[in-house]
């Protein structure tokens, strides 16, 4: 697999304004809705840019809490249906957190840049609203003429309005990209709330289906994930980079305190080459992620129809062992089942684990309710 690519710490290496500002923020040196302004050019805003920064603030507040997913568990969890989820059961594990989708088979399209692979979903839960914010985030290309000409796309899912207008998640998705007043037309948006004309950036039809399918599989992918995320068997691992971040950053803070205890001290040469030095360790420490990265079902991304001849009984076993996705039990269209008991998520998990006997490949889905009589199989 690619290694996972952490959207506030790409942003920030690409754009050091982005940085400064953020910076200016957290000292309490200028306000949110202040250094907001600095993305309109114009009388106009930019506003990915905007909402990128204010998501990015949230996601600093809470730890900058990432979960990471490679592309086995991303299809199982959007084979899984949200039809019926109830909004009661969409809890976040954090206000703000952004997801890593490793390898992701779904796109952005960034205009003349053509097509970006899905990177990352950036997201962000707004109480007073019972709101869902989804900001996706595609990295640059081999059309993009610099660092940070990349692609990106915004959805606010209001969990009230849905529920408002009787509609089904999915549903909602198609009713607010039919909207066109919810398009991005008008770009004189209140800093204080710019996600409250929910933007649609593509006008053509063919390309809108694509994103609506991009839309429609992070939104069903981030739900579901967190279902998994909320279920006690969940398979997490602390991503080993962030022990390793912690050690660097712990041993240039011990020098950083040496140099400051000698400041002053010693000849004009010596104080300068201190200087020097301090100033390439505060490089080098805002460099390092802060990022707290978490694996998510890091194992279903092992391929057991990989490796060796075949021959042996070892290699058999892995062959017919596979993932099941992760579904809703009772099914959501079994009412009576759900009151006697109860609904219940039930993760992903390792069929036929060191099964000896073979089994043809199977896919799993939920299939409709029918009254026709199965035929037997002719002799």
């Amino acid at each position: 697999m690619s290694e996972p690519v952490i959207f506030h710490d790409h942003l920030l290496g690409a754009a050091p304004m982005t940085r400064f500002l953020i910076e200016r923020v957290e000292s309490k040196q200028m306000s949110a809705t202040e250094a907001a302004g600095a993305f309109s050019y114009n009388g106009q805003v930019h506003r990915s840019l905007m909402l990128a920064f204010l998501t990015l603030l949230d996601y600093r507040q809470y730890g900058q809490q990432t979960y990471c997913l490679g592309p086995r568990l991303q299809q199982k969890l959007v084979g899984t249906s949200i039809a019926g989820l109830p909004k009661e059961m969409i809890k976040f594990p954090y206000p703000c957190f952004y997801l890593a989708t490793v390898d992701c088979p779904w796109n952005l399209w960034g205009g003349p840049t053509g097509w970006h692979q899905l990177a990352g979903i950036l997201l962000r839960y707004e109480i007073s609203t019972n709101s869902l914010f989804f900001y996706l985030w595609g990295a640059e290309n081999e059309n993009s003429t610099m660092v940070g000409d990349d692609a990106s796309f915004w959805f606010v899912l209001d969990l009230d309005e849905a529920e408002n207008r009787g509609l089904d998640i999915e549903d909602y998705i198609d009713f607010v990209m039919g909207e066109k007043v919810r398009d991005n037309s008008d770009l004189q948006v209140d800093p204080n709330n710019p996600e409250k004309v929910l933007t649609i950036d593509v006008s053509d039809t063919g390309l809108q289906a694509e994103v609506k399918d991009t839309l429609k599989n992070a939104i069903r992918l981030t739900l579901n994930l967190m279902l998994y995320v909320q279920h006690g068997g969940a398979e997490k691992k602390t991503a080993p980079s962030v022990a390793e971040n912690d050690r660097k950053r712990a041993g240039i803070a011990q020098r950083l305190k040496q140099i400051d205890i000698l400041k002053g001290k010693g000849n004009k040469g010596k104080q300068k080459k201190r200087e020097k030095e301090r100033n390439q360790l505060l490089k080098q420490i805002r460099q390092l992620s802060e990022a707290h990265v978490t694996w998510l079902g890091e194992s279903m991304e092992q391929d057991p129809s990989q490796g060796g001849n075949g021959n042996d009984s070892a290699e058999k076993q892995k062959r017919i062992e596979h993932w099941v996705g992760g579904h809703w039990w009772p099914r959501l269209d079994h009412p009576n089942l759900i009151a006697r008991h109860g609904l219940k998520w039930r993760q992903p998990y390792l069929r036929n684990k060191g099964s000896d006997k073979s089994e043809p490949s199977r896919q799993y889905k939920f299939r409709e309710e029918t009254d026709e009589v199965p035929k037997s199989p002719e002799p």
